[in-house]
């Protein structure tokens, strides 16, 4: 009998339970943008009169949300030109760059937590342009609050791997990058699981 009270009894490891945040967008099975997000979302201008010459193409950040507070700011290149950029707060420029040789740059200062920018490109060639130019809208972003950060480096930290988890944290927080980045690791890892793929989808179409 001592033996028997004594031997330890198997034990069978026990999954965890998904996140409520996690089982709601399973019910959902979209996400949507949430409202600081959409904030940030401008219209194109509409031009009147003759066309102002503008190059579009790729601006990050811009129209969203981001996690990190010194971010690399990139754009499109131009051939043989040099640039500059400049960071806004309020129409108050906060932060500029020396002389760029190439399309991309991140700040030597950490930017501050939950405020939203603005920011633009002086392309130096034959003469100076401003990018982006209408009919673009202008590069807005929000810097994630320190609140929402903390969350998310949690998630971080005790599940790594759950990138379905971390995807739903991020797109709950508005930063689309890195949500979509997430869900397309777990849809790498988990072919078959279709809500995933549509939670994804949700996330394209913002």
């Amino acid at each position: 009998v001592a033996a028997s009270l004594w031997w330890p009894r198997e034990h069978r490891a026990v999954e965890p339970k998904p996140s409520p945040l996690v089982q709601q967008a399973h019910q959902l099975r979209r996400l949507d943008p949430p409202t600081a997000y959409r904030a940030l979302q401008v219209d194109r201008d509409v031009l009147r009169g003759a066309p102002t010459p503008h190059r579009s193409g790729t601006f990050f950040p811009a129209a969203t949300m981001i996690e990190t507070q010194r971010p690399e700011f990139r754009w499109p290149a131009v051939k043989t030109a040099t640039y500059i950029v400049a960071i806004f707060q309020s129409e108050k420029e906060i932060a500029r760059s020396p002389l760029l040789h190439h399309n991309r740059w991140s700040p030597p200062q950490p930017l501050a937590r939950g405020v939203t920018y603005v920011w633009q490109v002086e392309v130096h060639r034959d003469g100076v342009t401003i990018l982006p130019a209408p009919p673009d809208p202008p590069a807005l972003f929000t810097v994630l609050s320190a609140d929402e950060a903390k969350a998310i480096d949690q998630a971080h930290r005790r599940f790594p791997d759950d990138h379905l988890l971390l995807g739903v944290l991020y797109a709950r927080a508005g930063v689309r990058e890195r949500a979509e980045e997430e869900l397309g690791r777990w849809i790498a890892a988990h072919p078959g699981d279709a809500t995933a793929r549509a939670l994804l989808s949700s996330i394209e179409a913002w």
